[in-house]
């Protein structure tokens, strides 16, 4: 093989790919954590309706809110961590592309009055949420 296949790559492509494996990192831990209590508030509130979901979705919502302000507004912190938890484990840990679907099966299957419920409450606890983290974050 020809040292230069080996050879460790630029310094200048060392942070980007730092970065990537960052967030990708923190993104699996956010999913491992959204598959927990996902399941764990559906199995204890029953499944008719996505409450893991909803949880899921409001909770993420609060931390985004929260993570977001404290560190744009109130905390120094590197753009590598920032990145890292807002894009990778908020990114994990969120589930709109689960809302949408659940959504639509409500629709599909012949329950539209609980689908539009469904978006409804996610826009306005995940609202509700983020005002949340931020209030609390700007106290600090």
């Amino acid at each position: 093989m020809p040292e230069s296949a080996c050879a460790r790559p630029p310094r200048w492509h060392r942070a980007p790919m730092l970065r990537w494996l960052v967030v990708g990192a923190f993104g699996f831990i956010g999913t491992i954590v959204r598959y927990a209590v996902q399941g764990g508030v559906q199995r204890l509130l029953g499944g008719a309706f996505p409450y893991g979901t909803l949880a899921v979705n409001v909770a993420g919502s609060f931390f985004v809110g929260f993570v977001a302000t404290l560190t744009l507004e109130r905390a120094v912190v590197s753009p590598l961590w920032r990145s890292a938890i807002l894009i990778g484990f908020c990114g994990g840990f969120t589930t709109f592309s689960a809302l949408s679907y659940e959504t639509f099966e409500l629709v599909r299957t012949g329950d539209p009055a609980r689908g539009a419920l469904n978006l409804a409450v996610h826009a306005v606890l995940g609202l509700a949420a983020v005002w949340g983290g931020y209030a609390l974050a700007v106290k600090l």
